[in-house]
């Protein structure tokens, strides 16, 4: 019996995750991943079960990475509007490293997850951030208004904020450059929000 080697393994991920980046998961097939890992077709087979556990292989971490960063936010009440701008502005770096860290695998899902399991993350993610967006508009809302009382408007902004995030992230590479853009996104839909709600 083939001792599983840790290079093989590392191998055929480095080449399902530029084959994923390429073509998408549907379009991607195992002969193409083995053939740039350089490795027997049945060879990886010996290490993952199929396609689809190859692909959550690669796409997991980075996905759980995303939703537990979003799942922990925690949106400061009753604080000053200082401390919530630079409470933002330390989110979006963390977020930004995050992405930076997990570009491929997270692109991946954003264009390239049809037919897995993960074809609806980013519908997932809007529905994390939506909760967040909730909960700043109840802590915002003394007021009865009724745009805020209306389910649908977290949904909005919540939709409007990882779109926008993904058009950032899918048109610019430098870390500055991204860091810089998001920053500033989040700012425009966030940045004093208690006050202009």
């Amino acid at each position: 019996m083939q001792v599983l080697k840790d290079e093989i393994r590392d191998s055929i991920y480095q080449s399902a995750l530029k084959e994923f980046r390429k073509k998408g998961y549907e379009k991607t097939s195992m002969r193409a991943i083995a053939q740039n890992a350089g490795i027997a077709v049945g060879n990886m087979y010996r290490y993952f079960k199929n396609k689809e556990d190859l692909f959550c292989a690669v796409i997991s971490p980075a996905y759980n990475k995303l939703v537990n960063f979003i799942t922990m936010l925690e949106i400061p009440e009753n604080t000053n509007r200082e401390i919530l701008n630079m409470y933002l502005k330390e989110q979006v770096s963390k977020f930004v490293k995050i992405y930076l860290e997990n570009k491929n695998e997270l692109m991946i899902i954003i264009d390239g997850s049809k037919g897995t399991k993960y074809e609806y993350a980013i519908q997932e993610i809007i529905k994390l951030v939506e909760n967040i967006v909730y909960k700043m508009v109840i802590i915002s809302n003394n007021e009865g208004d009724m745009i805020l009382n209306d389910e649908v408007f977290p949904h909005i902004l919540s939709t409007t904020v990882i779109e926008g995030v993904i058009l950032i992230l899918k048109n610019y590479e430098e870390k500055e450059k991204v860091n810089s853009m998001v920053e500033k996104f989040i700012s425009i839909i966030f940045k004093d929000f208690h006050e202009r709600i």
